[in-house]
């Protein structure tokens, strides 16, 4: 009676083990760029993306970036350049660094990465593949944003964060280097030169369940959110 107990006990014990989601078994390097901030991350259906936005300083080189302070120097710098919300290192570890499109341009920065090593900056395929697996277009926005009044406007259309992403309403800096749209979008840049003088950034906004692209002023400076490599 024991032994069938026992052999029941460890069926159970393997059942229960067995019909785990792979994804619970696997493992990843810390995410950790050359400033030693660690980022928390999340696996979204083939892909596994930082769920904080970028505040790293230096590409993963060690070759440090630009910092901008004060808004009526930000215009007037040609070369990759970031800065933080309102000139202020207080907003940190909430919301990241802004940058401006040269910083993942490799034809601006020299071929340098400024995420973590062995992870990128998605260009337009990779996000098109992160909106198509939560819906497409008109729902992946809504499953991308976090339901908290904090960080977004009132009414923050369809706000779920099912996906994990946990995208705040960080706003940006204007060409002109004045912060603004904070609680009201937040914008992604890609790496894909769209036309001059804009490149293109994945685009949330409080008042829209869409996740879709707008083409942005090189010049204007915006969040960064990093992808894992692809493994051979």
């Amino acid at each position: 009676m024991k032994t069938l107990f026992y052999l029941m006990l460890f069926s159970a014990f393997y059942f229960l083990h067995a019909c785990e989601p792979a994804e619970s078994l696997v493992t990843y390097k810390p995410c950790i760029d050359a400033n030693g901030n660690k980022y928390d991350t999340v696996n979204i259906g083939t892909q596994v993306w930082m769920k904080e936005n970028l505040k790293a300083t230096r590409y993963n080189d060690g070759t440090p970036i630009l910092e901008i302070k004060e808004a009526s120097l930000w215009a007037s710098a040609l070369y990759p350049r970031f800065c933080w919300l309102n000139y202020d290192t207080t907003y940190k570890h909430e919301y990241g660094a802004f940058y401006n499109w040269a910083v993942v341009d490799s034809n601006s920065n020299g071929g340098k990465n400024v995420c973590p090593v062995g992870w990128h900056v998605p260009d337009t395929v990779e996000w098109n593949t992160l909106i198509n697996f939560l819906g497409g277009v008109y729902v992946a926005g809504g499953k991308m944003k976090i339901p908290d009044e904090k960080y977004w406007l009132a009414p923050n259309i369809g706000a779920d964060n099912s996906s994990g992403f946990s995208a705040i309403g960080a706003g940006g800096i204007q060409y002109n280097g004045y912060y603004n749209w904070q609680s009201f979008l937040t914008a992604y840049w890609s790496t894909l030169n769209y036309r001059e003088p804009y490149g293109l950034a994945l685009y949330l906004r409080y008042d829209y369940s869409i996740g879709s692209y707008q083409a942005r002023y090189k010049s204007e400076g915006f969040s960064i959110r990093c992808i894992m490599d692809k493994k051979e």
